[in-house]
């Protein structure tokens, strides 16, 4: 079982399965490994702007809407997750290495995991328009120094409650 042994799934001694909460060191290693690849991947991405802007506009152009608009329900949440995955997931595959894209997407379904068991609902909207902006702009350094802060502050605010796991089987906790 691959989700067993990537610990998104755990086996019960009753033979059943259930989703794994991430511990915070876990949560917080994603986070660092993210940081490295997306940094790494920066140079290109800032490239690539400069080379085709139309697709790093259109990501600004729906953030700096959201952030206007405000998230507000279920539907803004949803655009705001998606958002944040294409903007992130467009700094790494502008590396065009698909070892690296493949180790940022591992950690940033840990990340995912978290967040959906989260307490909290940070998007980071501002930081997407200020990275963004830099990235466009050309200015390497602004935009590594946001992406830091923003996945560091991310980090801090992912809050993974110790509770019973999910139980697939029974729609429940156990």
């Amino acid at each position: 079982m691959r989700l067993v042994s990537e610990g998104f799934v755990e086996a019960t001694p009753q033979r059943r399965y259930c989703v794994a909460r991430p511990s915070a060191r876990r949560v917080h290693e994603a986070f660092e490994l993210r940081l490295l690849t997306e940094s790494y991947a920066l140079p290109s991405a800032v490239n690539s702007a400069r080379q085709a802007p139309a697709r790093w506009v259109r990501l600004l152009d729906r953030s700096k809407e959201l952030l206007k608009r405000g998230v507000e329900g279920k539907d803004d949440a949803v655009r705001a997750t998606m958002l944040d995955e294409a903007l992130h997931k467009a700094i790494v595959a502008s590396a065009r290495n698909n070892r690296l894209l493949q180790v940022w997407q591992r950690e940033r379904d840990v990340t995912s995991m978290a967040y959906a068991l989260s307490t909290r609902q940070a998007f980071g909207l501002d930081d997407h328009v200020a990275l963004l902006s830099a990235i466009i702009g050309g200015d390497g350094q602004s935009a590594r120094t946001t992406l830091a802060k923003h996945l560091r502050e991310a980090s801090r605010n992912m809050t993974v409650e110790e509770q019973a796991p999910y139980d697939t089987r029974r729609g429940g906790q156990e």
